[in-house]
C-alpha cells in the first residue's frame, strides 16, 4: 500500500540511498519517490479512514455543528457520520435533510428556454440578479412561474430613455421550507442589494442577494451600512459582487496560516477589503475552500477572460452546516451559478408525518 503514495519532490532528499549491483560498478546515488517501509518498525504511516479530503472536511464541518447543538441541550439524537456519497447518505437519514440554494447571475430571464427553468426550480432557495425585468415584464412573467416556490421580484432600472434595463432581481423559496412575513424582499438598495428575511423553522435567516458593479465599491459601502448596527447570527450573501480576492480569505489552519484556493490569482482594487470586511463581521467566504470547489474554480467566464468574481459568504453559526459549494457549468450566462447545500434539521411534524 506504502508504495502507492508519492512524496513530496522537496522531502525526497531525506530518502537518498546508495547503491551498486557489483563490488566492480561505481557507487549510485539515488532518491525513494515513494514512502518505504521494511522489516522493522518505522515512523507513524497511516492513512485516515476510507475518506477522500473532502469527505473528511465535511465530516469535520457536520461533526463541530452537532456538537455546539448538543451543548446547547439540542439534538442529542443527532448521529452524523459521512462516507462517500455524503450528500446522498444526509438525506436519508433522519432528521437530516440538505437544502439547496442558488445564487446566479442570469443575463436576463425573459428569453430563458425550458432547461433554464427546470434547473432553477430545482433549488430550495433561488436569487436571480441582472433579471433586467421590468414592471410590464413581471406582470408577464410571474403567472408562469411554478407553485411549488413563493416569489418575489425587483425591477430593474433604465438608465435614460433609450437601451435595455439594467439590474433586477428575482427571489424564490420553496414553499415547505420557510415563509416570508409579507414580501420576499423586504428591502431594496439602489439595484445593487436584495435583503431576504425568511423564518426557516421558527428562526430568521437573513440572505442578502448582491449585484456589485463598477469594482464593488458601492456595494461593500452598502453591506457595511446594513450590518454596522445589528447583530445578525444566520446570514447567508451572495451574488455577483464583481470584486476579485484572489486567495485571500479562507479556512485558517493556525494564528498566521489561512488556506483558500483560486484559480484566479488577482486581488482587485476592493479584493482585500471585502476580506477584511467579511473577516471583521464573522462571515466566512466560501468559494476556493469547501467542500466541491477547493481548487477555486472561474465564475466569469467571458470574452475578457476569466475571473472569481462571483461568492456566497455565511456567518458562523451557518458554517458547519454547510455541506457543499459549487460552481455549476451553464452556457445561459457568462457568469456560472452558485450552488449551496446546507444541512437543516427536519421538523418533527414532519417526521411523523403529521401535518
Amino acid at each position: 500500500m506504502y508504495r502507492q503514495i508519492l512524496v513530496q519532490d522537496d522531502q525526497r532528499d531525506l530518502q537518498r540511498i546508495v547503491w551498486r549491483p557489483d563490488t566492480s560498478e561505481p557507487i549510485r546515488d539515488y532518491r525513494l519517490n515513494t514512502i518505504t517501509y521494511a522489516r522493522t518498525r518505522g515512523g507513524k504511516i497511516f492513512i485516515e479512514n476510507d475518506l477522500c479530503f473532502e469527505d473528511r472536511k465535511v465530516q469535520e464541518r457536520i461533526s463541530r455543528w452537532v456538537k455546539q447543538r448538543k451543548e446547547k441541550g439540542e439534538g442529542e439524537e443527532i448521529k452524523v457520520g459521512l462516507g462517500r456519497g455524503s450528500n446522498e447518505n444526509n438525506n436519508n437519514r433522519e432528521g437530516l435533510i440538505n437544502r439547496e440554494m442558488l445564487f446566479w447571475n442570469c443575463a436576463g430571464i425573459e428569453n430563458k428556454d425550458s432547461e433554464f427553468w427546470k434547473y432553477v426550480n430545482s433549488f430550495d432557495y433561488i436569487s436571480l440578479c441582472e433579471t433586467w425585468i421590468e414592471e410590464r415584464g413581471w406582470n408577464r412573467l410571474k403567472n408562469n412561474l411554478p407553485g411549488s416556490h413563493v416569489w418575489d421580484c425587483s425591477f430593474a432600472k433604465k438608465e435614460g430613455k433609450r437601451g435595455r434595463a439594467k439590474g433586477g432581481f428575482l427571489i424564490g423559496i420553496r414553499k415547505e421550507w420557510g415563509t416570508a412575513n409579507d414580501k420576499l424582499i423586504k428591502e431594496e438598495e439602489d439595484g445593487i442589494i436584495s435583503i431576504t428575511e425568511v423564518i426557516l423553522k421558527e428562526k430568521k435567516t437573513r440572505i442578502i442577494s448582491v449585484y456589485g458593479e463598477q469594482g464593488g465599491k458601492r456595494l461593500i459601502e452598502k453591506l457595511e451600512e446594513i450590518i454596522r448596527d445589528e447583530e445578525i447570527r444566520e446570514l447567508i450573501i451572495g451574488g455577483d459582487f464583481n470584486i476579485r480576492t484572489g486567495e485571500l480569505g479562507g479556512i485558517e489552519l493556525n494564528e498566521v496560516i489561512s488556506v483558500r484556493y483560486s484559480k484566479d490569482k488577482v486581488v482587485g482594487n476592493n479584493g482585500k477589503r471585502l476580506i477584511e470586511w467579511a473577516g471583521d463581521n464573522g462571515l466566512y467566504i466560501l468559494n476556493g475552500c469547501t467542500a466541491g470547489d477547493w481548487e477555486g474554480e472561474y465564475t466569469y467566464v467571458g470574452a475578457r477572460g476569466c475571473s472569481v468574481i462571483d461568492y456566497i459568504l455565511v456567518s458562523e453559526v451557518l458554517h458547519g452546516r454547510i455541506t457543499e459549494f459549487r460552481v455549476d457549468v451553464r452556457m445561459d450566462s457568462d457568469h456560472q451559478p452558485l450552488r449551496l447545500k446546507m444541512l437543516e434539521i427536519e421538523a418533527e411534524d414532519n417526521r411523523s408525518g403529521e401535518g
